[in-house]
């Protein structure tokens, strides 16, 4: 225990303590408010360290941004994306190469003026072609297979002069597609049902049957675009001739001799009859030209079966690739679908982008993976994006993939465009330098005093 009197020192010691607490307190406070009430020494460095900053000027040449960065620096001096104005509305309708008042100017000799004829670079429109005013989204499927909306397809000449066909019929607002009609009086659906049975569609190994509808006038162009193995579909005259030649004011011999002649240029050509029952008869090109019993016609002197644009149609077959047995099919066989999707045809990759064959607003969806890469350097993206935009009807979608580069400059054009666009991260992770673009195309419809509406 300790002592209860305590030492001498140890009292003289406590004040002292509490004076020392007290002094370094008021130390303290004073300090405090006399950096509330102005700068300091560190407040003045500060300042001039922060004015340095601001003064400094950084190499332009240098560049902060992370690779693979998906968002596009714009300089200040860099000019504005180009606004693309709407073509006139009487151009609702336009397709490139087969543009008709263009199309009359050319011979009409074995119909050369209906063949693609698209024009010249000085002849292009570069402008954006404008949906028919009061145009309306599509019905959903199925109800889009038997209906469309008038306005989005203004004419009832089709109604009138294909009345007793019963082709399309015009109620309402809408047109109705009765389907049937005098070329399949049992309906489409079994039309089709009847072309599976000879033809092997269900199991994917045909995708597309050739049908020319009626006539036999261009065997050899239709051998040429027919692949090895390919099916040719005849529905209309002369088949069946013995129950229609009176309807169709024809004489027996005459049809008769018109389908002999199809038969044995078909048979020329390498082409097996497979079937004829009722109004519709089918045959199928040989996988190979071994195959063949009979001499075939005089062959093409190009073997590019691609080279046929802008020429004058020959007489002669198209040459197929040679083969080594009996079972090789020409060329190569196709895989079934759906692999055969990602199969690339090398005769699209030649440079040439002219125009689609196709009727504007047709697509809700497009899809391009490399497309921009692979025709950068060959073709102009402007050209590209406007056909797009002139196949896909308002409100439609395109989903884009490309390296980063070129989406950045995919996207400063399809800003001007009416486009709705945002630019995504591949799935793997945003250090894949591959990025996808995803648009939509604004509703927007045309007038005829050349304005447009939203």
């Amino acid at each position: 225990m300790g002592s209860k009197n305590a030492a001498p020192g140890s009292r003289a010691r406590r004040p002292l303590s509490i004076f020392a607490v007290l002094a370094l307190c008021c130390l303290f406070y004073l300090l405090g408010a006399w950096q509330r009430s102005g700068y300091g020494k560190g407040d003045s460095l500060a300042l001039k360290v922060n004015k340095i900053q601001a003064d400094c000027n950084i190499v332009p040449t240098l560049n902060f941004e992370p690779h693979h960065k998906y968002v596009e620096n714009v300089e200040p001096s860099e000019p504005k994306a180009k606004m693309f104005k709407a073509c006139d509305v009487k151009y609702a309708d336009y397709t490139p190469c087969h543009e008709q008042d263009r199309a009359m100017k050319f011979p009409r000799e074995n119909m050369i003026y209906r063949e693609r004829h698209c024009p010249p670079e000085n002849e292009k429109l570069h402008c954006l072609i404008p949906a028919p005013e009061g145009y309306t989204s599509p019905f959903p499927w199925p109800k889009s297979r038997d209906y469309a909306y008038y306005a989005n397809v203004p004419y009832k000449h089709l109604t009138v002069e294909k009345a007793v066909q019963h082709w399309v019929e015009f109620q309402g607002n809408v047109f109705k597609f009765p389907g049937g009609g005098t070329m399949f009086p049992q309906g489409a659906d079994a039309y089709i049902d009847e072309l599976a049975s000879v033809i092997p569609i269900a199991d994917g190994t045909v995708r597309t049957a050739l049908d020319t509808g009626c006539g036999g006038m261009y065997l050899m162009e239709v051998d040429r675009v027919l692949r090895p193995g390919g099916y040719w579909i005849l529905s209309g005259p002369p088949i069946n001739w013995k129950t229609y030649y009176q309807t169709w004011k024809r004489s027996k011999e005459d049809v008769k001799a018109e389908q002999k002649r199809i038969e044995d240029l078909a048979e020329s050509l390498c082409w097996e009859k497979k079937y004829e029952k009722g109004d519709i008869a089918i045959w199928r090109k040989k996988i190979n030209a071994k195959s063949c019993q009979r001499k075939s016609p005089a062959l093409c002197d190009s073997e590019n079966a691609d080279d046929v644009w802008y020429k004058n149609m020959e007489a002669c077959k198209t040459p197929i690739p040679e083969v080594t047995s009996q079972n090789e099919v020409a060329g190569g066989e196709l895989k079934k679908f759906p692999a055969r999707l990602f199969a690339i045809p090398p005769r699209i990759a030649n440079g040439v982008i002219p125009g689609f064959s196709t009727y504007p607003r047709t697509y809700d969806l497009i899809h391009a993976s490399g497309l921009f890469s692979l025709y950068q350097d060959k073709c102009n993206l402007e050209d590209i994006l406007l056909e797009m935009d002139r196949i896909l009807r308002p409100e439609g979608s395109v989903i884009i993939r490309d390296e980063v580069d070129v989406l950045n400059k995919v996207n400063k054009i399809v800003r001007g465009m009416r486009w709705e666009a945002k630019m995504m991260d591949h799935e793997d992770g945003p250090l894949v330098p591959e990025k996808i673009l995803v648009i939509m195309k604004e509703y927007w419809v045309g007038h005829s005093k050349n304005n447009t509406s939203s």
